[in-house]
């Protein structure tokens, strides 16, 4: 599974399915939080981070601090594609793949818990960019996570 927070919600009517290799189901999230931090879109987060492509959904941003005390801040919208299998293997999608062994090998990337329900049951994996120079021990200890 990948998670891209989206940054042009215009560009959300379009299938980036169709360039995708491998079978891909796609949905975009709307009302997911974050626990423990918040979302930078690319302009606050500043010059070194870049926006990118997902077919042709704009996405990008990073985790950042949150800006006040309250625990919880808004995610943006969501896109989250889901491989489908094709024989015994998993193939990835396309160049921009953000599924948990990339968070495993880039200093850059987060693997947060997605939590639902009262009881919050974990229920998947986020991929959430992070700036590279800390990695993501930060936010490890800070507990962050998506909330649904």
């Amino acid at each position: 599974m990948e998670t891209h927070v989206v940054l042009d919600s215009g560009s959300v009517g379009e299938s980036s399915a169709a360039s995708s290799k491998a079978p891909v189901v796609e949905l975009v999230v709307a009302g997911m939080r974050l626990r423990g931090a918040a979302w930078a879109s690319p302009d606050e987060a500043g010059r070194h981070v870049r926006p990118y492509s997902v077919g042709r959904v704009q996405c990008g941003g990073q985790l950042a601090s949150c800006p006040n005390a309250s625990p919880e801040q808004p995610l943006p919208l969501v896109l989250i594609r889901v491989l489908v299998a094709s024989g015994a293997h998993l193939q990835p999608s396309d160049a921009t793949s953000g599924d948990a062994s990339m968070a495993q090998r880039d200093p850059g990337v987060l693997a947060a818990p997605i939590l639902a329900g009262p009881g919050l049951t974990r229920v998947g994996t986020a991929t959430l960019a992070c700036d590279a120079g800390q990695g993501p021990d930060p936010w490890i200890r800070a507990a962050v996570a998506v909330l649904t």
